[in-house]
């Protein structure tokens, strides 16, 4: 692994970081909306939102790559993934004496407008982003699921790809470990392209 660290002063450096920072603070403003939470209500808020964003998938492990399985910050931030987060289901109430089901009511409005707005931003800022790359065969990749459970990615490898006539891929197959499913373009995001990295920078 190799750290490296923006100029202090300087965040519109470090863009990247900036953005998720930024995305992160407009989905707990609308999840948390104008009600009020305690100390200990807002801090519980914010470990589980720091979890919920550092299980977000930033690469792929060398292992079974139908297993769904992937490398993210908090295996590096904490040497493992982090546990699963309480997914409840958590009543409805604004009740003071339910106060745990109200946070987490809260945590599950922030996953889904979090993951909706983050999405498009998760692709790799690779040189073949750049020069918009084909979806292609093995490509590890996050599927888009709209219902999908709290902190949980559906992640998966590309088996098949359906290329229109003018050659630019829109449509293919994926297999997780659910199955597998036909997904357009725009609902995948490509995690670790078939040739590596490596290749790429040259």
């Amino acid at each position: 692994m190799k750290w490296q660290f923006t100029t202090p002063a300087a965040p519109h450096q470090n863009g990247c970081a900036e953005a998720l920072v930024k995305s992160c603070k407009i989905g707990l403003k609308k999840a948390i909306g104008e009600h009020l939470l305690t100390p200990l209500e807002l801090q519980t808020c914010l470990v589980e939102v720091a979890n919920l964003v550092n299980q977000r998938p930033i690469g792929r492990i060398p292992s079974d790559p139908d297993d769904g399985s992937y490398l993210c910050p908090n295996d590096m931030l904490l040497g493992r993934a982090s546990p699963t987060v309480p997914q409840g289901p958590f009543r409805h109430t604004k009740n003071p004496r339910h106060r745990l089901e109200f946070v987490q009511r809260i945590v599950d409005s922030f996953w889904t407008r979090w993951t909706r707005d983050v999405f498009p931003s998760l692709l790799p800022m690779k040189k073949w982003h750049a020069e918009k790359r084909n979806v292609r065969v093995d490509d590890v990749v996050i599927v888009q699921t709209s219902n999908a459970i709290r902190g949980t990615w559906n992640v998966g490898r590309v088996v098949s790809v359906y290329p229109g006539k003018d050659g630019r891929v829109r449509n293919m197959k994926v297999r997780t470990r659910n199955g597998e499913y036909e997904r357009p373009i725009s609902k995948i995001a490509v995690i670790y392209p078939a040739e590596g990295y490596k290749d790429q920078d040259k």
